[in-house]
């Protein structure tokens, strides 16, 4: 996840990583968590136009689910 937090922001720094090293962002969850949940439909956008659809399509992608 670091390509789309680049570490955060140095204040926001003050969590201990699962192996012990200080300096984790408390943020990274949340992030982690984001970008985990938009990673697809971000993908599915980014081919759309490539068939010719406008992004905006995968709204009606995702409500026919």
């Amino acid at each position: 996840m670091r390509f789309a937090c680049h570490g955060g922001c140095p204040k926001d720094r003050f969590v201990t990583t699962p192996d012990g090293e200080p300096g984790l962002s408390y943020l990274c969850p949340g992030y982690k968590a984001f970008f985990h949940h938009a990673d697809a439909p971000m993908k599915r956008m980014c081919e759309l136009p490539r068939e010719d659809r406008a992004p905006a399509a995968i709204v009606a992608e995702y409500a026919g689910e």
